[in-house]
C-alpha cells in the first residue's frame, strides 16, 4: 500500500491530527519504503517458488489468487503514482531523473508481459474450445461406428481398415499436428523460439531487475551506503576513461603479438596418446639428445 492508499481516509479531514502526521516528510518516505519493500518481497516470494510442486502446498489455487491480489493491487498503486508524478511535473521535469524512467521503463514491461500472458491465455482458452468440438465429434463416430462411420467416412483415410479405433486414433493425431493444436502445448521443449510465453517471460524478467536496481534510490538515505554510493557515481566518468585506456593498451598488445605468431597459428601439432610404451619415449629422448640439432 502506497502514501496515495493511506492518505485516502484523511481527505474528509484535513486539518485533523491523523492528516497533519500522513503529511510530515518522514511519514511519507516510510511509506513509500514500506510499499516498495512489499513489492519487491512479492516479486522475490514469486520467483523462488517456480520450483515448487502445487500437490504439497494446501489449496495452491487459493494461495495463488491471493499473491496475484496483492501483487497487482500494489502494481496499479505504483502505475498510478507515476501517472500522478507526471501530470504534477510535466513530462519534461519528470524524464529528467534517472529514476523516474527506470520507473516507466519497469512499468511498462510489466505492462507487456501481462498483456502478451493475456493473449496466450485468449488463445490456448479459444484452441481448446474448437479442440474439444472436432474430438467429440470424433468420439462419436468411434462410440457409434456401425451407423456414422459411412456418413463420415470423407474425413479418414480411404485406404484405410474400416477399424474404428484407428480411425480415432488417426484423426486425433491429425488435429494435434495441426498449426491451432501449437497452443495446447505445455511442454517448453516444444515451443516456437519467439513464442509470446518466451517473450512475456523475458519482459518480465528484465523488469524485476529494473525494480531491483531501483532499490540504489533509497541508498543515499542510509549513513553507510549512502555516501559509498555517491562516491561510486562521481567515478563511473574516470572508471569510463582509465577502462578506454585500458582498452586501447590492450588491443595494440593484441595487434603486436599477432604480428610476431602469425605464422606459427597455421601449424597444428597432433599429439599421438595412444600405444606408447615409456620405454619408446626413453628411448626417443635419448635419441634426440644425440642429434647436434637438438643439443643446446
Amino acid at each position: 500500500m502506497t502514501q496515495e492508499e493511506i492518505s485516502v481516509p484523511r481527505r474528509p479531514s484535513q486539518h485533523s491530527n491523523v492528516a497533519q502526521l500522513l503529511r510530515c516528510p518522514i511519514i511519507k518516505f516510510i511509506g513509500h519504503i514500506m510499499s516498495y519493500l512489499t513489492f519487491i518481497l512479492l516479486i522475490a516470494v514469486a520467483t523462488f517458488r517456480l520450483d515448487k510442486d502445487d500437490e504439497e502446498v494446501e489449496n495452491p489455487d487459493q494461495w495463488k489468487v491471493r499473491a496475484h491480489q496483492i501483487w497487482s493491487y500494489d502494481f496499479r498503486s505504483q502505475f498510478f503514482g507515476e501517472c500522478k508524478q507526471v501530470y504534477h511535473y510535466g513530462l519534461r521535469d519528470y524524464f529528467r531523473s534517472y529514476y523516474n524512467i527506470m520507473d516507466w521503463a519497469s512499468v511498462s514491461l510489466y505492462l507487456g508481459a501481462f498483456a502478451l500472458r493475456i493473449f496466450v491465455d485468449l488463445r490456448v482458452q479459444a484452441t481448446e474450445k474448437i479442440f474439444n468440438y472436432q474430438l467429440k465429434y470424433a468420439l462419436t463416430l468411434l462410440q457409434n461406428a456401425s451407423s456414422i462411420m459411412s456418413d463420415g467416412r470423407d474425413i479418414f483415410d480411404a485406404n484405410m481398415e474400416a477399424d474404428p479405433q484407428h480411425n480415432y486414433v488417426a484423426y486425433r493425431n491429425q488435429l494435434l499436428s495441426n498449426h491451432t493444436a501449437y497452443w495446447l502445448r505445455g511442454c517448453r521443449l516444444w515451443w516456437a523460439p519467439d513464442d509470446p510465453e518466451y517473450i512475456s517471460d523475458c519482459l518480465f524478467a528484465l523488469a524485476n531487475v529494473l525494480s531491483f536496481a531501483r532499490v540504489s534510490y533509497l541508498m543515499p538515505a542510509w549513513e553507510l551506503l549512502g555516501p559509498l554510493q555517491i562516491s561510486l557515481a562521481r567515478m563511473i566518468n574516470d572508471i569510463i576513461r582509465f577502462m578506454a585506456l585500458f582498452f586501447l593498451m590492450l588491443i595494440a598488445f593484441v595487434v603486436g603479438l599477432t604480428n610476431l605468431y602469425w605464422y606459427f597459428s597455421r601449424m597444428i601439432v597432433s599429439v599421438d596418446t595412444k600405444n606408447v610404451a615409456p620405454s619408446t619415449t626413453y628411448a626417443t629422448v635419448r635419441y634426440a639428445s644425440t642429434v647436434p640439432a637438438f643439443r643446446r
